[in-house]
């Protein structure tokens, strides 16, 4: 499989800007079509909490919260209210490896080996694939040991323990699956290209330059302030979410954040910011298997493939960055629209509610571009 560097039409040029924190303070936007659909999501779909951060196209970024982060103790959800991202931590994890290859630190076609001497098949593995779900390194959250104990705060070094011993399943660049445990042998690796956790990393490298303050790792034993509590359902009635420890996600899926926050993603897909046109255009082609063909995935009103660390849409004939996230008690989705030079992000408090978080960043993202992004 190639893992080229190159641009692709239409896509770049337009990018991202971000903004001043904060709610409205001022700003005009009418957020009146976009309550509407948020409080039917919330009364049909039973969420306690939605956040929704919004980059707009003068650069600004502003949130509107709904509901209640705690509903034991009736805590509002406020624009300061932290919630579990899930696997949109990845987009993170991908922006750190690029930004080495920007360095000349590494190259995509570096094989894992090089970096993890002795690991199986890993001379067979690229840096690349790892990116792209091309690789075929085992689902570690399918390893029994693992499934079995989801609230252990598992270390990455535990995990590519457990994960390095399955075989393979398929050979690299044959096809392309999602997988978890790709991104966590990247996150080890950021910490050895760095010298500092990936916390640290994550935090000073990437998102200070994009203007974000509360981006961290998440933990079931630190104190967060702020944080909302998760819920799940069961039965139709509303429960505490089951324990999943985010220090086990870790660089696959254990960050979390506000959404204003969140929504400063989208300038990481203005060139210069974090990286050159050439690799951000990189991180958004579509995933390339080893028979030269390209992955994708037919929808109804589009077409998806991988990109590095993020999905890829194509909708309504634009391409379309976009990532969900889910953990235990939490979903949430981000998407950029280039050509507008907007961005959305939607938390929630509730497992499963991933659809809901698709529907509403919908509606946020054709409000956001004037229409320009059709729902």
């Amino acid at each position: 499989m190639r893992c080229a560097l190159f641009f692709v039409g239409g896509i770049l040029g337009f990018l991202l800007l971000g903004g001043n924190p904060g709610e409205a303070r001022g700003i005009s936007f009418d957020f009146g079509p976009m309550d509407v659909l948020v409080r039917q999501e919330m009364a049909s779909g039973g969420i306690p909490a939605v956040a929704v951060g919004l980059l707009l196209p003068d650069g600004q970024t502003l949130s509107r919260v709904y509901g209640s982060a705690d509903v034991e103790q009736d805590v509002p959800a406020a624009a300061d209210t932290l919630f579990a991202m899930g696997s949109v931590s990845k987009v993170f994890t991908a922006l750190g490896v690029l930004k080495y290859l920007e360095e000349d630190r590494i190259t995509l076609e570096d094989p894992v080996s090089a970096y993890f001497p002795g690991y199986p098949e890993g001379e067979r593995i690229s840096l690349c694939q790892l990116l792209q779900h091309t690789s075929g390194v085992a689902e570690v959250t399918k390893i029994p040991a693992w499934s079995a104990d989801p609230a252990r705060d598992w270390t990455p070094q535990e995990a590519l323990a457990l994960f390095s011993k399955e075989p393979l399943e398929f050979e690299p660049g044959q096809r392309a699956q999602y997988s978890n445990s790709p991104f966590i042998i990247l996150g080890i690796l950021l910490e050895r290209l760095s010298g500092r956790s990936y916390e640290r990393f994550v935090r000073e490298d990437l998102a200070a330059p994009l203007g974000m303050t509360t981006l961290r790792l998440g933990s079931q034993r630190d104190i967060m302030p702020h944080r909302a509590r998760g819920y799940a359902l069961e039965g139709g009635r509303l429960i505490n979410a089951p324990p999943e420890s985010p220090v086990s996600a870790y660089a696959s899926g254990g960050l979390m954040a506000t959404a204003e926050d969140l929504a400063k993603l989208g300038k990481a897909f203005l060139p210069g910011v974090l990286l050159s046109e050439q690799t951000i255009a990189a991180m958004i082609s579509p995933a390339e298997l080893s028979d030269g063909s390209v992955f994708s995935i037919p929808l109804e009103d589009g077409e998806a493939t991988f990109g590095m660390g993020l999905e890829v849409f194509t909708w309504h004939e634009q391409v379309v960055p976009t990532k969900n996230g889910a953990i235990s008690g939490y979903s949430a989705l981000f998407l950029a629209h280039p050509s507008s030079k907007t961005a959305v992000a939607v938390l929630t408090n509730l497992s499963d509610s991933g659809r809901a978080a698709q529907r509403i960043a919908r509606k946020a993202a054709a409000l956001v571009s004037s229409g320009a992004l059709p729902e």
